[in-house]
């Protein structure tokens, strides 16, 4: 991997001017920098190929980005969501900063059975409510991506691989409705996994059966969309590489 940049002290996103305070994470895809303007904090996400080759693929990384804004711009307003404020060039974008840590850090800074009663029921509501948008987050398994607030509540987080309905034309409104579908109850069962692993007691009898449910579905899932995407992944970046840099009075590096 090349040697990386050293970030600009500023930035300018629609006219305003942020001031740069650190960088957050990095990993295979993209890195975030934690900025400040007036007192507050804001995340922005550079969406780029951090290897010897980088640059080719910059067009690619700019469409990413691109298209996450536009799926997070359809959760706007949802609480747990964190708030967007604009573009930054072709492949960056400015949120809102979540103060917290994610289940990850939870789990270990914490304890891993220490989240709210109402946590889970609350994350629910928010994903629930990303669906009602035509929304499947469908990164829902990674630990990351769920943000424990200072505050008690969840944050949803990541929508670079999310999925959502197209309405026209007719047969890319079908594709993507049936395949919005299937990723919709991928998002439900990785929250039911969750709760089952840091909030056992609150488990309801309903939610085992569902966890324990094995469907054709899914199983066609793993075989023709899950095992062929992990394997085309691995042939993009080898297990492991996949690491987040993250920064406070020392590095530390925590593999997702």
């Amino acid at each position: 991997m090349s040697r990386e940049p050293a970030p600009p002290s500023e930035v300018v996103a629609q006219g305003l001017t942020y001031r740069y305070v650190k960088t957050m994470k990095r990993d295979f895809f993209s890195e975030n920098w934690l900025i400040e303007r007036e007192g507050r904090l804001y995340v922005l996400k550079n969406s780029r190929f951090r290897h010897l080759f980088g640059f080719l693929f910059e067009p690619l990384s700019g469409w990413i980005s691109r298209r996450e804004f536009r799926m997070y711009s359809r959760a706007a307003g949802i609480r747990g969501i964190p708030s967007l404020h604009g573009m930054v060039g072709d492949n960056g974008y400015i949120h809102e900063y979540i103060p917290g840590r994610n289940l990850r850090q939870h789990q270990y800074e914490v304890g891993k059975y220490t989240l709210p009663d109402t946590f889970f029921d609350e994350l629910l509501e928010i994903v629930r409510q990303v669906h009602a948008r035509g929304v499947a987050h469908n990164d829902m398994a990674k630990k990351g991506n769920i943000i424990v607030g200072d505050d008690g509540h969840p944050y949803l987080l990541d929508f670079h691989v999310s999925v959502g309905v197209v309405t026209e034309p007719l047969w890319a409104r079908r594709l993507t409705t049936a395949i919005y579908r299937r990723l919709r109850q991928a998002d439900l069962y990785h929250l039911l996994k969750f709760k089952e692993k840091y909030r056992p007691d609150l488990v309801t009898e309903d939610e085992r059966l569902a966890l324990d449910r094995k469907t054709p579905g899914a199983r066609l899932y793993r075989i023709f969309l899950q095992r062929p995407y992990q394997f085309v992944k691995r042939l993009v970046y080898p297990k492991g590489s996949n690491e987040t840099f993250r920064f406070s009075s020392g590095l530390k590096k925590i593999r997702d």
